[in-house]
């Protein structure tokens, strides 16, 4: 599964560069595995349709960037995916939502890092280390507000 969500940030990287206005939906499919990456462009982005409840966007949260993925093989089926948005809210007040819905999700492997200005906070499954996310927050790129970066996996 790494080899599809490093596939479907790169393809990430190049859909942001281009800079689409329209809401598309772009597949990559890999026939010989199954593996699948999906990214969302243009600016009426939406929640990806396999984001685990584990892995909440903020609410009010005006998404950025997408990617989506699905994989199947010898280590079992599992998807995952990102979520890149802004919110107005501080960072502070995001990493509470954050830390509330860790603590209710069931993934008891926590961690709660500082650095500098950002934070991130990351969870998993003690009983299957597939399911996991992992929450990057950073200052606003105005200044104000919270840019989320919302990393998630969900294995069989």
């Amino acid at each position: 599964m790494n080899r599809v969500l490093t596939t479907g940030l790169a393809v990430a990287a190049v859909a942001l560069l281009t800079g689409c206005g329209n809401p598309d939906e772009h597949t990559i499919r890999d026939p010989a595995t199954g593996q699948e990456v999906t990214v969302q462009t243009g600016s009426r982005m939406q929640a990806p349709r396999n984001l685990p409840d584990f892995a909440p966007i903020y609410p009010g949260g005006e998404i950025q960037n997408v990617v989506e993925s699905t994989s199947s093989g010898e280590q079992g089926a599992g998807l995952g995916g990102m979520v890149v948005f802004q919110t107005d809210a501080d960072l502070e007040t995001v990493a509470r939502f954050y830390r509330e819905r860790l603590d209710a999700s069931g993934l008891s492997e926590r961690g709660d890092v500082s650095m500098g200005e950002s934070m991130i906070l990351t969870a998993t499954a003690a009983d299957n280390p597939a399911n996991g996310v992992h929450v990057t927050l950073s200052p606003g790129d105005s200044g104000s507000g919270t840019t989320v970066n919302l990393t998630y996996t969900r294995g069989s």
